[in-house]
This record gives C-alpha cells, structure tokens and sequence, in this order.
C-alpha cells in the first residue's frame, strides 16, 4: 500500500491532529498507482523522485489542509487522474 500521509511523517500528521486510524486509511493499493511527467508506476525509475516530492510538500506544509491542498495540485500534475485517484478522504 502507498501511503499518502507517509507513516515517516508520523510525529507531523499526529501535531496536526491526524489519527493513526485516517493515516491508514489514505492508502492506495501499489499496483492501482500510475504516474504520469515521467510516466510510471509504484517502484519504477522516477519513484523515488515522486516519493522525495511527497515528503517536501509536507515538510512544507504549514497544516494538514495546507498538506492535502499541495498534494492536490501535486497530484493533477503527477498522477494518472490527477487528484480524483487519490483516496476519497484526499479527493477535491
């Protein structure tokens, strides 16, 4: 499972008030993720080049909504449907 709110990013998410439960509850099955600007899947080439993308946004990220904003935008420009594949708690 891919995690949208990284589990390495814990000790942050718990700062603002994301429970264990929502953390793991915004998932995505591996073999359901497409990438696109390089196209992609979970564990190809550029997957460590979207994952370090992932941890900045919510290293700068100000609040959770700031985090689920960025990651939004992120998403229309890196995923294969844009912010509507992401998991329903995370969809526009």
């Amino acid at each position: 499972m891919h995690e949208w709110l990284m589990v390495a990013r814990a000790s942050k998410f718990k700062a603002w008030g994301v429970t264990a439960e929502q953390i793991a509850a915004m998932r995505t099955e591996i073999g359901q993720l497409r990438f696109k600007n390089p196209a992609g899947s979970h564990g190809d080439l550029g997957s460590g080049t979207w994952h370090n993308e992932l941890l900045d946004l919510i290293d700068n990220s100000s609040s959770y909504n700031a985090y689920v904003q960025a990651l939004r935008i992120w998403a229309n420009d890196r995923l294969v449907g844009g912010a509507g594949a992401l998991p329903p708690g995370l969809r526009p």
